[in-house]
């Protein structure tokens, strides 16, 4: 789940959040939507007024009131700030895990994350924000069973696990999804079922990886390749970053370092390598450039405030910014990839993508 860009805003709705007094006048809304899966609303117009979810593979199906049976109870609240607080009283002993890709250690107990991507070069144990942003927290008891909880938005949210489990988060009132289980691996395939999983990756996806920025011309990663089976060294994988493109335009090859990519990657193979190649989202704002003529045909670039196409620098200067929770951008983008998957590529990394841009005050 991606948070909202920092350039764009979603429709203000703060007459959700105005019910959630701080007093908890507010009526919440707990709704069954699967097996030991509740949905709460800070109130009745919370409900009416939600956005849609860019977290869930479907919208939830309402079967019924909560029961009686659930014991994580979120409460709600507004700080002095506005925002929606949601608090999760945890018992003691209960440790807390997830909060998505974040700096730390595994067990997340008096941590505090934010959920606002940063494209966080040279990072340290101390970082409070990453590259994505995952609302999520799951707690685990002493006697082995779990809970998880969503906070469904995509805004700005704070995550304090100092003492018990709080959101802050800016913007629209916004439900939470509470996830019960017997085991942590019950929860986790809630969470799965309420969000979608991914494809079962290859084997070679879970083998010894060998990437740096960057190799390039291909002879280098030729040597590279060759050093690994001389030493005796065990890898599967070579990556490929933004060096072997020409002039940093995605879905292309330089023709002086890279000349016959499909060559490499069938030499590769013959060494027992599979290859990873750079895919940066942020497109070169180029007229004659295919990709950006394509994008500018369907409008698909991310839009400011005002509605004006977004420009923002990075590798190759000046870039658009696909919108990828359009569904319409999703298909046309998927269909960059035919040509260049047919040139023997085995995997895709996905960079810079937080978005990461380069003429901003970070």
């Amino acid at each position: 789940m991606q948070k909202t860009l920092s350039f764009v805003r979603l429709a203000a709705a703060g007459s959700a959040l105005a019910l959630v007094s701080a007093a908890g006048l507010a009526q919440v809304i707990a709704e069954r939507v699967g097996d030991g899966m509740v949905q709460y609303h800070a109130s009745e117009q919370a409900k009416a007024e939600r956005l849609p979810s860019l977290a869930l593979v479907e919208p939830v199906r309402v079967l019924g009131k909560a029961g009686e049976g659930s014991t994580v109870k979120p409460t709600f609240s507004t700080d002095d700030e506005g925002r929606q607080v949601t608090t999760i009283e945890i018992g003691g002993g209960t440790t807390l895990y997830g909060t998505g890709q974040a700096a730390g250690p595994l067990r997340r107990n008096g941590r505090v994350t934010q959920c606002w991507n940063l494209d966080a070069y040279g990072y340290q144990d101390d970082a409070e924000n990453l590259y994505t942003s995952h609302p999520w927290v799951v707690g685990v008891r002493e006697d082995g069973t779990a809970f998880g909880v969503l906070a469904d938005t995509t805004w700005r949210v704070e995550i304090d696990l100092s003492e018990n489990i709080v959101f802050r988060a800016s913007g629209p009132a916004h439900p939470v999804i509470v996830v019960e289980g017997a085991h942590p691996k019950d929860v986790m395939l809630g969470l799965g079922e309420l969000t979608g999983t991914i494809e079962m990756p290859p084997k070679w996806a879970v083998g010894y990886h060998q990437c740096r920025y960057s190799y390039y011309p291909d002879s280098r990663v030729r040597e590279i390749a060759n050093g690994f089976r001389e030493r005796e060294i065990p890898a599967d994988v070579i990556w490929m970053d933004i060096d072997y493109m020409d002039g940093f335009r995605c879905f292309t090859f330089d023709e002086n370092h890279f000349p016959d990519p499909k060559g490499l990657n069938d030499w590769l193979d013959t060494k027992g390598f599979s290859n990873v190649w750079m895919i940066d989202p942020g497109l070169k704002n180029e007229e004659g450039y295919f990709a950006h003529d394509q994008g500018t045909e369907i409008d698909a670039w991310v839009q400011t405030a005002s509605g004006e196409e977004f420009n923002g620098h990075v590798w190759p200067g000046e870039c658009v910014f696909p919108d990828f929770t359009n569904q319409r951008v999703r298909e046309w983008w998927s269909t960059l990839y035919h040509d260049f998957m047919a040139k023997g590529i085995d995997g895709v990394w996905n960079d810079m993508n937080e978005p990461a841009v380069f003429n901003v005050p970070t």
